[in-house]
Order: structure tokens, then sequence, then C-alpha cells
């Protein structure tokens, strides 16, 4: 059995910005504990009264996955889930998988009252691209293993 380890360095500075509009951008290599981080981040916000159905978390990646490659796919998704004007804590896990990931959540972010939290790695995320579209709605944080 695999322990889980708390890393609450990391929860110390995402926790400012868990109800903020930016998006929260969440990299590091693989296997490095970006997905756990956002279990953690989710487990605290059920404990500080979020109603679960406020929380939606979509893994791009897992076998079950969503299967969801394009905005059009997300955006569907999040429709049968958004039911009311509510704030929403949206996580989605590898968000590279979306093809042109990057517009997606910039819509997201628009088109929703939400706080938006998003995983990837390094190599995918950190590019001229993303970083040009999201420049001032975004704030990462890098994780190490």
């Amino acid at each position: 059995m695999e322990k889980i380890i708390i890393r609450e360095d990391y929860l110390a500075k995402i926790r400012p910005f868990y109800s903020s509009k930016y998006i929260k951008v969440i990299t590091g290599v693989r296997r490095c504990g970006k997905s756990e981080l956002l279990l953690q981040i989710i487990n605290e916000l059920k404990s500080s009264g979020v109603d679960e159905k406020h929380i939606i978390y979509l893994d791009l990646e897992s076998r079950t996955g969503e299967n969801i490659t394009t905005r059009a796919g997300i955006e569907r998704k999040l429709d049968q889930r958004i039911t009311d004007e509510e704030k929403y804590y949206i996580f989605i896990d590898e968000v590279q998988r979306i093809k042109k990931f990057e517009e997606a959540i910039a819509s997201i972010r628009v088109s929703y009252n939400c706080s938006l939290f998003v995983t990837g790695s390094n190599s995918k995320l950190l590019h001229g691209q993303m970083q040009d579209r999201l420049t001032g709605r975004a704030k990462e944080f890098e994780i190490f293993p």
C-alpha cells in the first residue's frame, strides 16, 4: 500500500488562490505528485464546506478517462455538470491532452463561475503560446518529486 504524503508546502502556496479567478497551473515532471496534489486540494475544499456537486474533477489520462480531446468536448462535459450559478471548482488533470488546450482553458475561465486548476507536464505546458495566451490570468506552481 502506497503512503500518501501531504504536500503542505505546496498546499500553503496554492491555498490563497483556491477561490481566485487565476487559472492555477500545476506543472512538474511525470509522476511527481501533481494528481495527488489536486486530490489533496479537493479534500481541503470539501472539509471547508464546499458542496461536492460544485467540485468537478476530470482526469484526461485515466483509462476510464473522460476521453475528451477538444475544447467542445470539455465544454459539453462541463455544461452537463454545471447546474446553477454558484462557484464551481474545476480540476483538469493532464490538460495538454486537449487539442489547443490554451484556448480551452481561457474559454472555461471566462464562460463559467469557477476556480480552475489544471495539471500537465513541464514540457507540454511551459511553451510560449500558452504563456502568451494566459499572461496575467494564470499562476504557475511547479512541483517536484
